[in-house]
């Protein structure tokens, strides 16, 4: 997923279909409900036809090039700032929130405007 889409369903919460996370490459493949497991069979049965060798040397390539994209450096970041926005005034009225009108309420109010899953029938 490109950063553009990223940071539009990180910062407004909206659900991805299963049409746009193939779109937008979140996902490999998409296919119907009752297809499913006949789906997972036939990928299943090419993996046996990959010498092991190839695989792990293969994966260990796409994961060193996301390693030099600054994978580590993100999840790094990301654990920071994190840490950071748990120590500030908003994060502090968030906590004492909870205490005040429940843990549930909360969080209903808070995912209200963005389709939360929990809402959905």
């Amino acid at each position: 997923m490109g950063s553009e889409h990223a940071k539009q369903f990180i910062l407004t919460g909206r659900a991805i279909d299963a049409e746009t996370a193939h779109r937008i490459g979140l996902v490999a493949y998409v296919c119907e409900p009752d297809e499913l497991e006949a789906s997972i069979g036939a990928e299943a049965r090419r993996w046996p036809h990959i010498p092991a060798n190839q695989l792990a040397l293969n994966k260990l390539l796409i994961n060193q090039a996301f390693e030099h994209m600054g994978l580590r450096t993100s999840q790094m970041l990301g654990t920071v700032f994190d840490g950071i926005t748990r120590h500030t005034e908003e994060a502090y009225r968030w906590t004492e929130a909870f205490g005040d009108r429940g843990f549930r309420a909360v969080i209903r109010e808070r995912d209200a405007p963005w389709e939360d899953y929990g809402e959905r029938p």
